[in-house]
């Protein structure tokens, strides 16, 4: 994405390593499939985000916005095939938001959700204030 090639990511909403993908995995082949005809503009990334569910459960899905929330972190020290220490990241996350457009929350209400998301982090607002302040 962040050199203008077509991307897609997929993500089930389960740590289970033993968690059935195939949702996921069949929702990743549509959309590439038909990813030309629905017009993605260069530089904008579809983040899907398909809940664990089997798929006669799956509500439907949701274009979205990102969601508002924060991790609780926490850090798990283990050990390398050499016996050299490394930490992982674990932890809680926590919704910041419950608005149904949002990412996380339509998931977690049984629905696919896909998000366009751009790597464009100037705040365009601030930058006019901050032009008519200087």
């Amino acid at each position: 994405m962040l050199l203008g090639i077509p991307a897609i990511a997929v993500s089930l909403g389960s740590f289970d390593e033993s968690a059935d993908c195939s949702v996921a995995a069949r929702t990743a082949a549509y959309l590439v499939e038909r990813y030309m005809e629905l017009g993605i503009p260069r530089h904008t990334l579809l983040n899907v985000n398909v809940p664990p569910l089997p798929e006669n459960q799956i509500k439907g899905v949701r274009i979205t916005r990102q969601g508002q929330g924060v991790w609780n972190d926490s850090y798990e020290e283990r050990l390398d095939p050499m016996g050299r220490p490394y930490y992982w990241l674990r932890g809680i996350y926590n919704h910041v938001d419950d608005d149904p457009n949002a990412d996380d929350v339509a998931v977690e209400n049984g629905y696919i959700a896909i998000t366009p998301i751009r790597f464009q982090l100037t705040d365009e607002d601030t930058i006019e204030l901050l032009k008519q302040r200087f």
